[in-house]
Formats: C-alpha cells, sequence, structure tokens
C-alpha cells in the first residue's frame, strides 16, 4: 500500500502535517462501473489526531462514521482547517 510508507516518511521528517486519502469516485464491486454515491475518505492530522470509531476503510464504514460533506469541492477546506467540531 502506498499510504503507509508515505505517512512514515511525514512522520520521519517530525514536523506537523495533514493528510487526506480519497478516491475520485466510488466503483462498486458488485456494480464494476462509477456511481454517484458518496466517497470515503480519510483526513489525518499529526497534532490533532481524532477517531471517529471506524477501523475500516470502505464505503460501509464510511457510512457508518456519520460524516458527510454534500459538496466535494468542501473537502478542500476541511483538508485546510480540519472537520467542525
Amino acid at each position: 500500500m502506498v499510504v503507509g510508507p508515505i505517512k512514515q516518511a511525514l512522520d520521519n521528517a517530525r514536523e506537523d502535517y495533514t493528510m487526506m486519502v480519497l478516491p475520485d469516485h466510488p466503483t462498486p464491486l458488485s456494480l464494476r462501473t462509477h456511481t454517484s454515491d458518496p466517497v470515503p475518505f480519510v483526513l489525518y492530522q499529526s497534532i490533532h489526531q481524532v477517531t471517529s470509531g471506524v477501523t475500516r476503510y470502505d464505503e460501509e464504514s464510511a457510512k457508518k462514521s456519520g460524516i458527510f460533506v454534500q459538496k466535494g469541492c468542501e473537502l478542500i477546506d476541511i483538508l485546510i482547517h480540519g472537520l467542525p467540531e
């Protein structure tokens, strides 16, 4: 997986960082095509670690988190400022 080595390198730099991981669109295996379903994302901030209680990165787990962003363009604000508390 790509995310682990990137996170390790950022941790080794010993500086604060924020990382967001997400696909550009959902493609459920059962349908084998793109859908308009919500896109799961992970936001990690090295200095502000909060958990949603979700332990897996997939569409079903994302739904269970209760975190939903209506407009994809709002993700950049979340990346810069974090999720509203």
